[in-house]
């Protein structure tokens, strides 16, 4: 069985392919990056998502496509149908913007066979909405979810970040009130203490698609979803960031970040009170 990871070279598609067993085909735009990772039986493929012959090959002849590239914002749906065009099960770490409907039909008719499609595999989206439902009891009310902390943004990351603050794939301040979803009810938070997060941090507030439609699935009433930022940096480039061209904010964003975990040990919480239960 072949795999195939688009995007191999990237923070999380070098901690994947650490732990995939080969034989590998692993694509990525940098031959010499892709080359390094590759071992005895993996084959090393230079990789642009831009041309589509190029990842028509990619994808012939993989049993499974795993895409580790981003920033999802960008890519959308590119990998995913040539994956199934190709008649490959597909795996996106990200994946949770992507529309649903024609993926569907793309993997009920793929070569050989119905196949199958894993998307929001990742921390976040993915363990951030499998997590609550592992928590709920048999009716579930009110779930408020702090998540971040100390972390460092890779490019990708950054790009998809700010992409998510323009409203197209998360509504900023906007919180989930009497089972349907409010603008402008919550309003961020700027250096204050926050349980199990050290010291004092800041706190924005959204709803995103997979928070929506977690708060429909499991019926609750009520969803207050804030990222947290242990620094005071990263907030400020925040700061109007959807006014400002979406590559130099993610910059910002990123430069941002790394100053803040200047001589501090980064972490990473995702920190749920689902009905006082936390």
């Amino acid at each position: 069985m072949t795999i195939g990871v688009s995007g191999c070279y990237g923070a999380v598609g070098r901690a994947l392919t650490r732990r995939l067993p080969g034989p590998l085909r692993l694509g990525g735009r940098d031959p010499a990056r892709v080359r390094a990772l590759a071992g005895p039986d993996d084959e090393a493929v230079i990789l642009d998502l831009d041309d589509a012959a190029a990842l028509a090959r990619f994808c012939a002849g993989c049993e499974v496509v795993v895409n580790c590239a981003g920033p999802s914002s960008d890519i959308r749906d590119t990998v995913a149908r040539a994956a199934l065009a190709a008649g490959a099960h597909y795996v996106d770490v990200a994946g949770d913007r992507l529309d649903l409907d024609p993926l569907t039909g793309l993997a009920l008719r793929a070569p050989g066979g119905p196949r199958g499609a894993v998307l929001a595999a990742g921390m976040m989206p993915g363990l951030s909405a499998l997590l609550p439902r592992a928590m709920a009891g048999p009716a579930p009310s009110r779930l408020v979810a702090h998540v971040g902390g100390l972390d460092r943004f890779t490019k990708a990351a950054a790009l998809d970040y700010i992409a998510s603050l323009t409203g197209e794939y998360a509504t900023p301040q906007a919180a989930w009130r009497g089972h349907r979803q409010v603008r402008g009810a919550l309003r961020p938070l700027d250096r204050v203490r926050l349980p199990h997060f050290p010291g004092r941090v800041s706190a924005y507030p959204y709803l995103s698609r997979e928070s929506a439609r977690l708060a429909r699935e499991l019926g609750l009433a009520e969803v207050e979803w804030w990222g947290v930022f242990d620094g005071e940096r990263a907030p400020r480039a925040l700061a109007g960031a959807a006014d400002r061209d979406p590559g130099q904010a993610a910059r910002d964003l990123e430069l941002a970040a790394r100053l803040d975990a200047v001589g501090r040990e980064p972490y990473f919480q995702l920190v749920f009170d689902l009905d006082g239960r936390i």
